[in-house]
């Protein structure tokens, strides 16, 4: 705790985490993955990680294993705003309007987060 505490954007991380998880989930709802997820992030300050665990608890998943248009694990460069697939920079081309750029950010986050809770 005291390695966070000292680096700020961890900080500002765990704090946005916090705040997610406060105004998103239900009070004393128990999610053991996003605990564990929540408890590894406190560790290795990996807030994409989190981030991912987070919006699956809310339902929706964020698929970053492969692209969504024609499956390659390398130039993993966006997400489908429509699927919460990556896609790789090739197939996102004629569709950059409907992709995101990696990594997450908060924007990013808020759009699934809003898009989970009107499904």
């Amino acid at each position: 705790a005291h390695l966070m505490m000292s680096d700020t954007a961890a900080l500002l991380n765990m704090n946005n985490a916090f705040n997610l998880i406060n105004a998103m989930l239900p009070e004393r709802a128990e999610d053991k993955e996003l605990f564990d997820a929540t408890i590894d992030f406190a560790s290795d300050s990996d807030y994409l990680k989190w981030q991912i665990a987070f919006l699956s608890s809310l339902g929706y998943a964020i698929d970053l294993r492969s692209c969504g248009g024609c499956g390659t694990r390398s130039d993993l460069k966006f997400i489908s705003k429509k699927t919460g697939r990556a896609v790789c920079g090739k197939c996102a081309e004629p569709y950059m309007d409907q992709v995101f750029s990696l990594p997450l950010t908060t924007e990013i986050t808020d759009y699934f987060i809003n898009k989970a809770q009107s499904e």
